[in-house]
């Protein structure tokens, strides 16, 4: 009740000072005391940046609303190690052996934006990018992921489900590139169309059956039909 009413007072006080209506900053769309609302309670938790992004808005707007509001810069930076697990859909375990081993900074229980960009830079192989939401992918590239650069060793290796042993053997073969640590896509799926017995369709988890299906579709399919095919056999029908 206690938040509803501070709601209801700043949406009021925006718009007095400006005639009447609700406050839009320099004539974008305007503030409801719903928005406000949820404002107020994303900013004690997430970063303006995340803020914008979740709210639709620009980070300029979500910065001077929350100054109109009276909420300090300090309780807007960096990330709680709990909401970070949330977002990359990892442990709070792992985000805090992140921190231990130093590819994150922790200042006043926060994990910095700064360290955070670097870590997505420089170890983007911890992150599980293709399992997140198309949203979520948007935001890490905005943090510096190396999207749409190849994958490394390790990513294909848990993606498929195989050993980076087996990866590596893969790129001795010649049947996998790799280009400055990276393997491309296009690699990839070259290796779908000349070896598609290799890849366990079944065990992969939907969001890597999605990213195969987009780099190689008509592979896939047919991997996809023989799956179904070997099961009714094992089935008897």
């Amino acid at each position: 009740m206690q938040a509803t009413n501070f709601v209801n007072g700043a949406a009021r006080i925006g718009a007095e000072a400006n005639g009447g209506r609700a406050s839009s900053w320099q004539n974008g769309r305007g503030w409801t005391p719903a928005e406000i609302e949820e404002l107020l309670n994303l900013s004690s938790t997430q970063t303006i940046r995340t803020i914008a992004r979740k709210l639709g808005r620009t980070e300029k707007s979500v910065r001077r609303k929350l100054e109109q509001l009276g909420r300090t810069q300090e309780l807007l930076t960096g990330f709680k190690t709990k909401d970070l697990a949330r977002d990359l859909e990892v442990s709070v375990r792992q985000v805090r052996r992140w921190r231990a081993r130093g590819y994150l900074d922790c200042v006043a229980g926060r994990i910095t934006e700064e360290s955070f960009e670097k870590f997505c830079r420089n170890h983007p192989e911890k992150i599980p990018y293709r399992q997140l939401s198309r949203e979520m992918q948007l935001w890490l590239e905005g943090y510096g992921y190396p999207a749409g650069q190849g994958l490394r060793v390790s990513e294909l290796a848990s993606m498929l489900h195989v050993s980076p042993k087996t990866v590596r053997r893969w790129i001795g073969l010649a049947w996998l590139q790799i280009k400055q640590n990276r393997i491309p896509e296009e690699s990839v799926a070259k290796l779908f169309r000349q070896h598609p017995e290799l890849i366990a369709i079944e065990a992969l988890s939907p969001d890597v059956c999605e990213w195969l299906s987009k780099i190689e579709r008509p592979v896939y399919a047919t991997i996809r039909e023989q799956v179904t095919l070997q099961s009714l056999a094992a089935a008897g029908l």
